[in-house]
């Protein structure tokens, strides 16, 4: 992982922490995907379909984390 995919976690504790709605659009299924089942416990997690490998979080229209899938 890294420096900067081990603090998405903690970005996305604070801004939930200060009552930010958080939701996530990517390839991964919640039913079936265990990064995307985990995050949907705590954030609404929304499948579509892309092209590309990414991970695209928007918080409250002001900041984002954008990551890359591995297979």
């Amino acid at each position: 992982m890294s420096v900067r995919a081990r603090f998405a976690p903690r970005l996305l504790d604070q801004v939930k922490e200060e009552g930010v709605e958080v939701r996530l659009c990517s390839p991964l299924c919640p039913r079936t995907n265990p990064l995307a089942k985990e995050l949907a416990y705590l954030f609404k997690v929304k499948k579509v379909e892309v092209s590309t490998p990414i991970l695209f979080i928007n918080i409250d229209h002001r900041r984002f984390v954008l990551a890359k899938l591995d297979e």
